[in-house]
């Protein structure tokens, strides 16, 4: 819609980046620009839209050498390992081990007729 002095509200949310009818809906509600009404339509003006995107704070871009807060953040506690993380692990999960039963079955009485050994 070129220079169009009202948008519908498909068309500010197309305007807006592709953000959803309802969130342009949002938007007015809570003030961010006006909506008017012709008819039954629903109508918002292109201008108000064009100056609430001009005056919003824009994002700021990302440093690449930025860090995270939470790096700098010392870990105490702990194991200094992996590998010690691991071996602790297992000696805490592993299930208490009992010693194997003797064969409590005696060997069959031989006959007195069997001459094998």
């Amino acid at each position: 819609m070129p220079d169009a002095l009202l948008w519908n509200l498909d068309e500010a949310a197309r305007q807006l980046g592709g953000i959803s009818i309802k969130t342009v809906r949002r938007l007015a509600k809570s003030g961010a620009f006006p909506l008017v009404k012709v008819g039954r339509r629903v109508l918002i003006p292109a201008l108000a839209v064009t100056n609430w995107v001009n005056h919003t704070p824009q994002a700021r871009p990302a440093q690449e050498n930025e860090k995270c807060h939470s790096t700098n953040a010392v870990t105490s506690g702990g194991c200094a390992s992996p590998r010690q993380t691991a071996e602790n692990y297992g000696k805490l999960l592993a299930l208490p081990t009992i010693a194997k039963p003797r064969n409590t079955t005696t060997p069959a009485k031989r006959n007195a007729g069997d001459k094998s050994n």
